[in-house]
C-alpha cells in the first residue's frame, strides 16, 4: 500500500492553523482579564460628590509667609504651619487644597517612597493594594453628606498627576483611616498620651477648674520620617469653631479643641478586633464632636451614638472648660 507523506505545505497550515486558535484562546483570556479587571476596579473604586467650587486667587503677603485664598489663609508662624480655614464644607475643602497641596504631597510622596521599600516586588505591592480596594469598597457610605463634600472638594482642589493607582478622592478618604490602616504594618508603632492639671484655688485670684492639658502623638515611619504639623483653625457655617492639630489632607481629629472648652484626642492601642465594614473613620467622628458638641455630656453621647469600629484605637478623651473664652481671633 502507498502511502503519502504530508507536504511541507500542508504541514505550514496545519501549524498556522494551530497558531491561530491559540492566539484566539489567548486574546479572549486578556480580554477576560480586562474585563474583570475593569470591574473589579469599578465596583471598588470611591467616587467623589457632585460639587459646585468658586475658584478664588492665591495672594501672597508681602513678608511671603502668609497666602490668602479667599477668607482662608495658610502661614509659617516660627516652625509651624497654622491653617486658617472658614465657609461652608465646599469653601473650606477648596482651601484646604489650594493652601495645602505642597505639605500634603510632600506626605504623599514620602509614604510612597517608605511603602515601595516595604513592598519590594510589583506583584506583592499590586495584591496589597487589591485587598487594601476591596477592604474599604463602599467605605465612604457611612460618611455624612457635608464630608463628602468637603472632601471632594478638597480632591479637586489637589494637583492630580494621574500616576497614582487611586483616584485623588479614594486616597484621601484612606487618608482619614490612617490609624486603621496602621494596624496593617506590624511594626509601625503609634504611640498617644495626654493628661490635664488643674491648679487649685489661691488667694491670688487663680480659679480652680482651669486646666493645663498635655497631649503627644508619634508615629514610627523611621528615624528620617517626619510630618510637617498643621495647625487648623475651622470656622465651619452654623458650627462651632474649633482648632485641630494634625497634618495636611486629614479633615478629621486627632487632636483637636472646640470653641465650647470640649478637648478630644485620640490614643491609639492594637487590637485583634476586626473592622466593622462601612465604620466612619474615629477622626471624622471627633470633628463631629467638636462643631456640635456644646457640653461634655453631648460629646460623649455623639461618640456613643456613633457606629464605628476603632480597630487600634482605645477611646476619644473630652474636657470641658478648659478655654473659658477661646475667642474669635486666630
Amino acid at each position: 500500500m502507498v502511502r503519502f507523506s504530508p507536504t511541507p505545505d500542508r504541514e505550514g497550515r496545519s501549524v498556522f492553523a494551530l497558531l491561530r486558535v491559540l492566539a484566539l484562546v489567548g486574546g479572549t483570556f486578556i480580554v477576560l482579564l480586562v474585563l474583570l479587571y475593569s470591574g473589579y476596579v469599578g465596583y471598588t473604586d470611591l467616587e467623589p460628590a457632585e460639587i459646585d467650587l468658586r475658584e478664588d486667587d492665591l495672594v501672597v503677603d508681602e513678608t511671603g509667609r502668609q497666602v490668602d485664598y479667599g477668607r482662608s489663609w495658610l502661614a509659617r508662624r516660627g516652625g509651624l504651619w497654622v491653617l486658617h480655614l472658614e465657609g461652608s464644607p465646599e469653601d473650606i475643602g477648596d482651601a484646604h487644597g489650594r493652601l495645602a497641596s505642597r505639605l500634603y504631597r510632600n506626605i504623599d510622596a514620602r509614604l510612597d517612597t517608605m511603602l515601595e521599600g516595604r513592598y519590594r516586588g510589583y506583584i506583592e505591592r499590586w495584591a496589597e493594594l487589591m485587598l487594601l480596594r476591596w477592604d474599604y469598597r463602599g467605605a465612604d457610605v457611612a460618611l455624612s453628606a457635608p464630608v463628602r463634600r468637603e472632601l471632594s472638594a478638597l480632591a479637586a482642589a489637589l494637583p492630580d498627576d494621574g500616576e497614582g493607582e487611586l483616584s485623588p478622592y479614594h486616597r484621601l478618604f484612606l487618608f482619614q483611616c490612617f490609624f486603621d490602616l496602621t494596624q496593617r504594618l506590624q511594626d509601625v508603632i503609634v504611640e498617644g498620651s495626654m493628661f490635664a492639671v488643674s491648679p487649685r484655688a489661691t488667694s491670688s485670684g487663680v480659679e480652680a477648674g482651669n486646666l493645663i492639658v498635655g497631649r503627644t502623638l508619634s508615629v514610627d515611619f523611621g528615624a528620617d520620617f517626619e510630618i510637617d504639623r498643621v495647625v487648623g483653625f475651622y470656622y465651619p457655617d452654623g458650627k462651632y469653631p474649633f482648632v485641630s492639630i494634625g497634618w495636611a489632607g486629614m479633615i478629621g481629629v486627632v487632636t483637636g479643641i472646640n470653641a465650647r472648652g470640649i478637648v478630644v484626642a485620640t490614643n491609639p492601642a492594637r487590637t485583634d478586633d476586626a473592622r466593622e465594614a462601612n465604620a466612619v473613620p474615629l477622626p471624622l467622628v471627633l470633628r463631629t464632636v467638636l462643631e456640635e458638641a456644646d457640653t461634655l455630656e453631648q460629646a460623649v453621647d455623639t461618640v456613643v451614638a456613633r457606629v464605628f469600629d476603632r480597630a487600634g484605637v482605645s477611646e476619644a478623651l473630652g474636657l470641658r472648660g478648659l478655654l473659658p473664652r477661646w475667642g474669635e481671633q486666630s
